[in-house]
C-alpha cells in the first residue's frame, strides 16, 4: 500500500481501486481543504469562553398569576410546592415551600405535579 492511499485511509477517503496516484492527491487534497475550512470557521479554543445568550433562553420560563386570578377575597387554600413558583412577576417560592394560593390556582398546579394540598389545610387533630 502507497504512502497516498495510506494518507487517503486516515483521511475517512474511500479509494476506488481504478484511481492513480493523481487522482488519489487530489482527492487528499479535497479533504484537508474542507477539513480546514471548517476549522477557521469555528473556533475550537479551550479556553473560549461559551457563547452569549441573546434575548430568549431555552425551556420553560416561570409564568406569575395574571391580575385576574389574583385573590380578591376569594377562597385560597395552602399548597406544598413540588418546584419554584412566581406568585408575582418579581416574587419567587421555592419547592418545598407552603403558600396560600386561589383556589382554581391550585387546583391547576396539583394537575400540573407542581404541588399537593398542604397538611395545613385539615386542621390539628389534637
Amino acid at each position: 500500500m502507497s504512502d497516498l492511499e495510506n494518507q487517503a485511509r486516515e483521511l475517512g477517503i474511500k479509494i476506488d481501486a481504478r484511481w492513480g496516484d493523481e487522482r488519489l492527491q487530489q482527492e487528499i487534497d479535497k479533504r484537508l481543504q474542507s477539513q480546514s475550512a471548517v476549522s477557521e470557521e469555528i473556533p475550537m479554543a479551550a479556553d473560549a469562553a461559551p457563547p452569549k445568550v441573546v434575548d430568549v433562553t431555552p425551556g420553560p420560563s416561570p409564568v406569575s398569576i395574571p391580575e385576574t386570578v389574583k385573590t380578591t377575597g376569594g377562597k385560597t387554600i395552602d399548597v406544598k410546592l413540588k418546584a419554584d413558583y412566581w406568585p408575582t412577576e418579581n416574587e419567587r417560592k421555592y419547592a418545598g415551600d407552603t403558600v396560600a394560593v386561589p383556589l382554581k390556582k391550585a387546583r391547576e398546579l396539583v394537575a400540573q405535579g407542581k404541588a399537593e394540598p398542604a397538611l395545613s389545610n385539615f386542621g390539628d387533630d389534637e
